[in-house]
């Protein structure tokens, strides 16, 4: 529940940017941005003429030498391959890096819940010692 408040707060500092889905035919894709990221996409748009970006390429991921945007899961294969050291590169896909995204993010997410739980209940603790000590000392002073 922690973890889905935050999330919800989150989200409103987000930008929301909807897109062209993969097959461009009436489907839209949303993509939510989060302030770091939208800091990194205009720095990307402001430096395309000084990097030498044709003007007429319209897509934020482009080529130096197209009018076409980039293609993720081939840039991916040949960063993998570029890795002198991997021993499987042909193993590293993009359909495998989203899934280790989501587990990843999974864990993250309980990881979190369970710490605030673990805060909160910390904090009912003290809260509640505090209560019972307060009793004390004034029964104390009363009696005193």
């Amino acid at each position: 529940m922690v973890c889905l408040v935050y999330i919800v707060h989150y989200c409103f500092r987000m930008d929301m940017v909807v897109n062209a889905g993969k097959s461009r035919k009436n489907v839209e894709a949303f993509v939510l941005l989060p302030p770091d990221a939208r800091r990194a996409i205009d720095l990307l748009i402001d430096t395309r003429a000084q990097v030498g970006v044709p003007s007429s390429n319209v897509y934020i991921f482009a080529r130096l030498n197209a009018d076409s945007p980039m293609a993720g899961h081939t840039e991916l294969q040949e960063l993998a391959q570029a890795c002198g050291e991997l021993k499987f590169p042909e193993r590293i896909t993009s359909r495998k890096l989203r899934t280790y995204i989501a587990t990843v993010s999974q864990v993250l997410c309980n990881f979190m819940h369970l710490v605030a739980v673990e805060v909160l209940s910390a904090l009912l603790l003290v809260v509640w010692y505090n209560v019972q000590f307060s009793d004390v000392s004034q029964n104390l002073r009363c009696s005193a």
